[in-house]
């Protein structure tokens, strides 16, 4: 039985009066990859932060590899590493450089730190840019950097936050494929995403996040399936119409709107072509429930 490599008990963070994170309990087990999904403002970055301990809980623990955060302070933080939602590096060194101060930070001899630098670099494909300064990086090379310097000192588990945002598809798949191969590894990975398409090939479980509160955990087929379905017809409709069709809708399907936007959700023994008869005439779609329905619907329940 796999030993869980990092425990939140009852997380709670306050930023002011406001619980930005509240009563988080979370078990990933060593080797698991765990997405955290929710829409901007669910409160995913303060939550990775509580997990990579570079934020102080104002309640809860935090177990890291069986070690209580409290106990043991930030030494902790070198048994993983931590991709930020921020670059942070010094613009006034090149990037082998911003590597080299990391990995001797990171408690790496100098020869283990010249390897592992080279390795990592070649790993995320970036070997080219030792010598090249930071500003000079594009916003994508600058993400593989990140990345690199998150696995320099081979930690067991690391947290990876929004690295994927505003990147290109191909981009977004080169650096999902060198998170999955980090996987194979044995590394336990936590990750938050606005990519569902990425969060489906990557996680082993998905968690969703609304409010400072873990909603929903599971695996992303077993989430959608029940929680959405199987299938969502979703529609535009004129604002007088909203409350006919719902109407017509409600009492024999399941269903959530934003607006004058519907989202009919079919479940196993039903049949899509009811609803579309029904909704005969209107701007419609009829496709795969996914993850993001279900960060959707609940948006709209909350």
């Amino acid at each position: 039985m796999s030993k869980n490599i990092i425990e939140a008990r009852s997380l709670v963070k306050y930023f002011g009066s406001q619980a930005v994170i509240n009563g988080v309990h979370l078990e990933i087990p060593e080797g698991e990859s765990f997405v955290v999904l929710g829409s901007k403002g669910a409160g995913k970055t303060t939550l990775l932060g509580l997990l990579a301990n570079f934020i102080t809980p104002s309640a809860g623990d935090l177990f890291i590899q069986g070690q209580n955060t409290k106990v043991v302070g930030e030494a902790v933080r070198k048994k993983l590493g931590y991709i930020m939602d921020k670059d942070l590096f010094d613009q006034q060194l090149n990037v082998e450089e911003n590597l080299w101060i990391y990995a001797r930070y990171m408690g790496l001899s100098s020869s283990e730190a010249r390897k592992r630098i080279v390795e990592c670099m070649r790993f995320f494909e970036i070997a080219d840019y030792q010598e090249s300064s930071i500003e000079s990086l594009n916003t994508f090379e600058k993400r593989c950097l990140r990345a690199c310097r998150a696995i320099l000192h081979k930690p067991k588990l690391i947290i990876v936050d929004e690295l994927l945002s505003g990147l290109g598809l191909l981009e977004q798949n080169f650096l999902t494929d060198r998170l999955l191969d980090l996987k194979k590894q044995g590394l336990s990975i936590i990750f938050s995403t606005d990519s569902m398409m990425e969060a489906d090939r990557l996680a082993d479980r998905v968690g969703i996040l609304s409010a400072g509160k873990l909603l929903l955990e599971g695996s992303p087929s077993k989430i959608i399936e029940n929680e959405i379905g199987f299938e969502v017809v979703e529609f535009d409709c004129r604002e007088d119409e909203v409350e006919y069709l719902v109407s017509k809708i409600s009492s024999s399907y399941e269903y959530r709107n934003r607006g004058t936007k519907i989202y009919v959700y079919i479940r196993s023994g039903q049949d899509s072509r009811n609803v579309l008869d029904m909704i005969s005439g209107e701007e419609m779609s009829l496709r795969r429930a996914r993850l993001s329905d279900v960060v959707t619907k609940l948006e709209l329940s909350h």
